[in-house]
């Protein structure tokens, strides 16, 4: 992500933890299974093979993991005082770049679900910008209290309305 000139940094938004938590118990609900699984195979062979094939699935979880997480950790939200950019990570090198500048930004919606939401721990949501143009839309998923960071988007659009 590059600045123009002029352009200042303001907000970085990351991924709320919870869902983050929740898929990752859900990785490892995944893994028992398949380490019983790999168990009751490997135990019918001789003991160095039990042991390769408990070192390939935990390679395999490994790398499934480290994926995971790097995603988790480089997907993010910035809000800069002439637009908003979301850099979305897919795999280790591919990086989708949504972008809404303050002048295109129509309108801001957030969407959280549940009485949970409510709770500071589960105040995740979906945050969607709509830009004037027909193709651009910002769509930030499992965003951290969604209606403050609306809040803080709108503050820094009427800022820099009244600059100009």
């Amino acid at each position: 992500m590059h600045l123009t000139h002029g352009e200042e940094l303001r907000y970085t938004f990351r991924r709320h933890k919870t869902p983050f938590f929740f898929r990752l118990i859900l990785i490892v609900l995944i893994a028992i299974p398949v380490y019983f699984l790999a168990f009751l195979i490997g135990s019918a062979f001789s003991f160095g093979v039990l042991v390769g094939l408990l070192a390939f699935v935990s390679f395999i979880f490994g790398i499934v993991l480290a994926l995971f997480v790097l995603n988790y950790l480089l997907d993010k939200l910035i809000v800069t005082n002439k637009r908003v950019i979301y850099e979305d990570w897919q795999g280790l090198f591919r990086r989708i770049q949504h972008e809404a500048k303050f002048k295109d930004i129509q309108d801001i919606r957030t969407h959280e679900t549940g009485f949970f939401s409510t709770f500071r721990i589960f105040d995740f949501g979906t945050l969607n910008i709509e830009t004037a143009a027909s193709r651009t839309s910002v769509v930030y998923k499992d965003c951290p209290d969604p209606e403050g960071v609306k809040h803080k988007i709108f503050s820094e659009l009427s800022r820099a309305i009244h600059k100009e």
